[in-house]
């Protein structure tokens, strides 16, 4: 019985140490990174090139709640919206925070903005240029 029970703590402690070994690369992709990072974690804006979210074959930029220019291989491409912050942003047709603008609502998204019409009855779709708090 004393021979099992050493066998049974050598095997937790070997499944804690590979926990720890997978953890800690984990950790480490996490950390870093800058308003425009590519992953889309819960405090960001994400603007998609494409509808629903999808960026396999396409673009997509996030960014912290604040006032950014859209880089120009996704200006005017944008056809998604996410907004993950707690804040609501705007997205804008022009540069700077210029010209009409897109309310997204904190934890609210576009997920086609071919079907939402700014005030001049045009769709947003491939539109946008900049984002910012409204």
């Amino acid at each position: 019985m004393t021979r099992i029970r050493t066998l049974m703590v050598s095997a937790a402690a070997v499944g804690a140490a590979l926990t720890v070994a997978v953890a800690v690369p984990s950790a480490a992709q996490g950390a870093g990174g800058s308003a425009r990072d590519a992953g889309a974690r819960a405090d960001k804006f994400c603007v998609y090139q494409h509808t629903t979210f999808n960026y396999w074959g396409g673009i997509k930029e996030c960014f912290y709640a604040g006032s950014y220019n859209i880089k120009s291989s996704l200006d005017n491409r944008a056809s998604s919206v996410k907004n993950n912050t707690a804040t609501t942003m705007c997205a804008y047709q022009l540069k700077d925070q210029g010209g009409l603008k897109l309310r997204v609502g904190a934890g609210h998204y576009f997920k086609d903005l071919s079907k939402d019409l700014a005030d001049d009855d045009r769709s947003w779709d491939n539109r946008i240029s900049s984002v910012g708090k409204c």
